[in-house]
């Protein structure tokens, strides 16, 4: 069980509103440690052969050949689910208790038959990574297997954190996520906003469910100056609501009505 005052950031709001990058300063320039639900997810994606252009880079959102019919046999050459620490090569009718108490052999096929449907969706020249992994993420592992999968990898992850280290969190998208992350410590909440997100960020919004949900917040990111700005107001109300102390406070970020 993680320690209950760990403190724990959460960012959260629409796609393209700079959630991941005001995350990345503050794990990169501030020392947060960055533990994301998707993260055995990804590694799973890379198992598929995806690169880190196509995870979680400038790719992400591009038509990939790796993701094609023609290309099937090739995703497969290696095993997607070592990356959760589950080997499923033994008895097929075993259960897997990771994974829902369901058998090995309905693990596998469940996979591969969503990897299937995101690709009989796609056009000639090949799925998106994004839509790969939005399809692993909810079709496979929330709704085939169990709902709070990616929360119970994520619980591993977060506990191998040192306790005086801050967790920033920049992809937590439904509700049970959100109160999981209010569960484990001294939780402040997020909503990252920009006047105008890309247009591609309403294209997904409206494609996919797990970009659906408006979650609570405690306070509101005005991200439309500079990620600097933003990462440093954030690390500020973090301080001021760690230590329990008024103080004047001038920034990007204001308190949820």
């Amino acid at each position: 069980m993680v320690p209950a005052m760990r403190d724990i950031v959460v960012m959260t709001g629409r796609a393209g509103a700079g959630k991941t990058s005001i995350a990345m300063y503050l794990h990169e320039g501030l020392g947060y440690r960055r533990v994301r639900f998707a993260e055995k997810l990804k590694a799973m994606a890379r198992a598929l052969g995806l690169n880190e252009d196509e995870i979680e880079g400038h790719l992400k959102e591009v038509p990939c050949s790796k993701l094609t019919f023609d290309n099937l046999c090739n995703m497969f050459e290696s095993d997607p689910f070592k990356a959760l620490g589950v080997d499923l090569g033994g008895n097929p009718s075993e259960p897997v208790e990771l994974l829902g108490g369901h058998t090995a052999s309905y693990c596998m096929f469940s996979f591969l038959h969503v990897v299937l449907l995101c690709i009989s969706k796609a056009g000639p020249e090949g799925a998106t990574p994004r839509s790969l992994m939005q399809m692993i993420g909810t079709d496979w592992g929330r709704k085939l297997i169990r709902e709070d999968l990616w929360i119970d990898l994520w619980r591993r992850e977060i506990a191998k954190v040192p306790e005086d280290v801050t967790v920033v969190i920049d992809d937590c998208r439904f509700p049970n996520e959100h109160a999981e992350c209010l569960a484990q410590g001294n939780t402040i909440v997020f909503r990252v906003e920009r006047d105008a997100p890309s247009a591609l960020a309403g294209e997904v919004e409206k494609t996919h469910e797990s970009e659906a949900y408006r979650l609570p917040a405690d306070y509101v990111v005005d991200n439309n100056s500079t990620i600097l700005d933003a990462a440093e107001s954030v690390r500020s109300l973090v301080w001021i609501n760690k230590n329990g102390k008024a103080q004047s406070f001038e920034g990007v970020v204001s308190s949820e009505s």
